[in-house]
């Protein structure tokens, strides 16, 4: 996980912007203020509940903000996305469409990113 990723400058752009700090944030959120800290510092991703917790937390004091951090998230999961699918090896013969051996060999990477896709979209749903 790189050192800054978007939505770890996006929380720090609502604490500051908001003014509060990372334990006002735990209270709120009831997620560690260290959980907060690994998220600020990249050292990792939140997961959908975490999320939910931050956005709905961030969201009694702005909903811009928790917008921002949403799409920061958003940005950092179609990156992940496109890593993942960078990890999918097809057959040689590019112009031809998957065989089966192929999604057989990569299925794993496939499902991964499904799921992600699916927990990001049940998480925008949610708050909209």
């Amino acid at each position: 996980m790189s050192e800054h990723s978007k939505i770890s400058m996006a929380l720090i752009t609502a604490l500051r912007e908001l003014d509060i700090t990372q334990d006002q944030l735990a209270r709120e959120t009831g997620i560690s203020q260290a959980g907060i800290s690994k998220i600020i510092t990249g050292k990792t991703r939140p997961s959908r509940i975490t999320l939910q917790a931050l956005c709905g937390a961030l969201k009694e004091w702005s909903y811009h903000q928790t917008v921002l951090v949403l799409i920061g998230h958003l940005e950092d999961e179609i990156l992940a996305s496109s890593l993942l699918l960078s990890d999918i090896k097809l057959h040689p013969v590019r112009d031809k469409p998957p065989v089966r051996i192929d999604i057989e060999q990569n299925l794993d990477t496939i499902r991964t990113g499904a799921l992600k896709s699916k927990e990001t979209a049940l998480l925008v749903g949610d708050l909209a």
